[in-house]
């Protein structure tokens, strides 16, 4: 089993998102960032948010149904919005989507106290390729992880 140093995750992000410190799309039972708690899964697995996790392990080429997931956010599939928490596009399906890297560690009991967050995170940067949906139809936007 490889042995992993916290949590990682991976979030998706619209423009307007990309510089506020909690993620713009946030998935059922996955913490959206340091506030909050973690879900409690038993007896029901996420398969969503399990496969997100395991796809944080690897690279995005191992997993293609991240950049298919990128695909329908831009087309603003609602099949796919039902994954996430929400449709934080306000009914219109954004124009620019990227996937980013998290990795999130427990904060301690007295960080908890201070602060209450329940985690500490870092961005580890872009996942998977950025998306960019224009008049020429879908591209990839900046070099490629």
């Amino acid at each position: 089993m490889r042995r992993v140093d916290g949590k990682p995750a991976l979030s998706a992000l619209s423009p307007s998102h990309w510089r506020r410190a909690l993620d713009a799309v946030s998935v059922p039972l996955q913490a959206a960032g340091p506030d909050a708690r973690a879900g409690i899964y038993a007896p029901y697995q996420p398969r969503f948010e399990w496969n997100l996790w395991l796809a944080s392990l690897g690279e995005w080429r191992a997993y293609p149904w991240v950049v298919r997931t990128e695909l329908r956010l831009l087309e603003g599939s609602p099949a796919v919005l039902r994954l996430f928490a929400g449709d934080p596009f306000a009914n219109e399906p954004p124009s620019w989507v990227r996937a980013v890297r998290w990795q999130y560690w427990f904060t301690t009991p007295d960080e908890k106290r201070a602060t209450g967050a329940w985690w500490k995170r870092e961005e580890r940067g872009l996942y998977a390729p950025e998306l960019h949906s224009g008049v020429q139809g879908v591209e990839v936007v900046g070099p490629t992880p």
